[in-house]
């Protein structure tokens, strides 16, 4: 795979944004990434931070990534840019935006699925995507969203969770949805900016749905760790956006047209794979 970008401003350098940084950087991409609060080279951005070095970064790189959650009037990284002269930011070449599959309603979704959210969460997804879309026609560059379903990955998994104390397991609720592993998603960012086009949608996943139940059974078969008890939609522990997301039903996705498309395959075709992996470099171990 090779790259024709050679600098890349990403926003939010999280959990996420930090395995797509280093998949860029050992492409010999170089990587200016912001968080919250500034640290050394990494730029602060963020609610009322604005780091001042950020204007003339931007003025040396080809790309942008965002990587950050949106708030109620969508993508701050996307309203800062279009708040920009247009000398300063028309020389971008691609932008990418990471979303969701909150776009979604319930059922079987693909990329020529409509969108329509649920929930807030949702709704701001979709506004997101507007503005860099609407972005990428005013700098008439190449760009790319990809829908998101739940992400997982090194540290970040049910290995990690029945270790901790933090699973929970949903009797009744038998919901089956797709997963993505973090280290394909960097994957597939990298195979998007490889083959740009202008205004793409991709669906990133795992090529098998499974329920959370059939995902801790798993990963208590692989570390002889316990089940958690058994709760109920209606447990009072339960949080809100844990009960909407059982309560809004299943989301299988046909990802098809993204894999022909970028000539792409997850590394991690289904979770036990994905556990499989987190096992063996020492996730969920009690010492």
């Amino acid at each position: 795979m090779r790259l024709e970008l050679g600098r890349v401003l990403l926003f939010g350098l999280g959990y996420t944004g930090g395995f797509i940084a280093r998949a860029l950087q050992a492409q010999g991409v170089k990587v200016i990434a912001t968080r919250r609060s500034a640290a050394g080279k990494v730029r602060g951005f963020g609610g009322d931070v604005l780091d001042a070095r950020l204007l003339q970064d931007l003025s040396d790189v080809d790309a942008v990534i965002s990587c950050i959650p949106p708030d109620e009037n969508g993508d701050a990284a996307a309203r800062w840019l279009a708040g920009l002269p247009r000398q300063a930011s028309g020389h971008l070449r691609w932008l990418g935006y990471l979303s969701a599959t909150s776009v979604y309603p319930a059922g079987e979704v693909s990329e020529d699925t409509p969108v329509r959210a649920e929930d807030e969460a949702g709704r701001r997804r979709i506004l997101a995507e507007q503005q860099w879309q609407v972005l990428a026609k005013r700098f008439d560059c190449d760009s790319a969203v990809f829908r998101l379903p739940a992400i997982y990955g090194p540290g970040r998994n049910a290995l990690m969770q029945l270790a901790q104390g933090r699973a929970r397991w949903i009797a009744a609720a038998q919901v089956r949805f797709n997963r993505i592993h973090v280290e394909d998603i960097a994957g597939i960012v990298l195979a998007a900016m490889a083959r740009p086009c202008k205004q793409a949608v991709y669906l990133p996943c795992d090529e098998l749905s499974a329920s959370q139940a059939d995902v801790l059974r798993y990963a208590a078969s692989l570390s002889g760790l316990a089940l958690p008890t058994a709760q109920t939609l209606d447990d009072p522990a339960l949080s809100p956006a844990l009960r909407r997301f059982y309560q809004q039903g299943e989301k299988r996705i046909d990802n098809r047209r993204t894999r022909e498309e970028l000539h792409w395959q997850p590394c991690y075709r289904d979770y036990r794979q994905g556990l499989d992996a987190a096992w063996q470099a020492g996730d969920g171990r009690v010492f």
